[in-house]
């Protein structure tokens, strides 16, 4: 089955290939992900550096990211926790919208929290989502890592990134909240805030 590991082994290789990366003479680079896209980042900026543990890392930036879905000290009732905050984001995001467009929603939303052996013919969402339920990072990661986070977003303690990806990371570890949400963070005028987000992290090989 897919797996983020296996994803990113596959961006691992076209990396090198791109760059004609041999061992000891690789330069670290900026991998950039956005929503689920950013644990394959993460992943494989991992998979460079164990190649290579003595060069250098290479630094990830997350877009408004996926959350990791595994954490093996986190009990039922923080799983309990975060959805309780993304059904309330959800329910914030109907508001002024009629009943009809709500109920599909809030149906749609209800159906994609169920277990996954409910799904005859799972989607590519839930093909992703058992992807994030069975990624575990062997170790933590010794490079940078940056999120830039949408104003409009699921909050709370057990969805903050230190609590999220703190255990993921040993190097440098910062995020920045912009406006708009998941999408809107791309477009004006919420975009200049985007650039103007990553222009604060010290990037690697930015001058290239």
């Amino acid at each position: 089955p897919p797996s983020i590991e296996h994803t990113a082994r596959h961006c691992a290789q076209a990396i090198r290939k791109a760059f004609a990366v041999k061992a000891g003479s690789y330069a670290g680079i900026t991998l950039i992900g956005w929503c689920a896209s950013g644990v394959v980042a993460f992943e494989t900026a991992r998979q460079l550096h164990l190649d290579d543990p003595a060069g250098p890392t290479s630094d990830v930036v997350i877009l408004d990211g996926h959350d990791l879905l595994h954490h093996p000290d986190w009990s039922p009732k923080v799983h309990a926790s975060r959805l309780a905050s993304l059904a309330l984001f959800k329910v914030s995001q109907l508001r002024g919208r009629s009943m009809k467009t709500a109920l599909g929603a809030l149906h749609r939303f209800a159906a994609s929290t169920k277990s996954d052996t409910a799904c005859a013919a799972p989607d590519l969402r839930m093909v992703i989502r058992q992807a994030f339920r069975s990624y575990r990072p062997s170790e933590p990661y010794p490079g940078a890592l940056h999120h830039v986070l949408a104003e409009q977003r699921p909050k709370g303690h057990y969805r903050h990134p230190q609590t999220v990806w703190g255990p993921c990371v040993s190097g440098t570890h910062d995020w920045i909240e912009i406006p708009g949400d998941h999408q809107s963070i791309f477009m004006p005028p919420n975009s200049h805030k985007l650039v103007a987000a990553l222009r604060q992290f010290d990037l690697t090989n930015t001058e290239e």
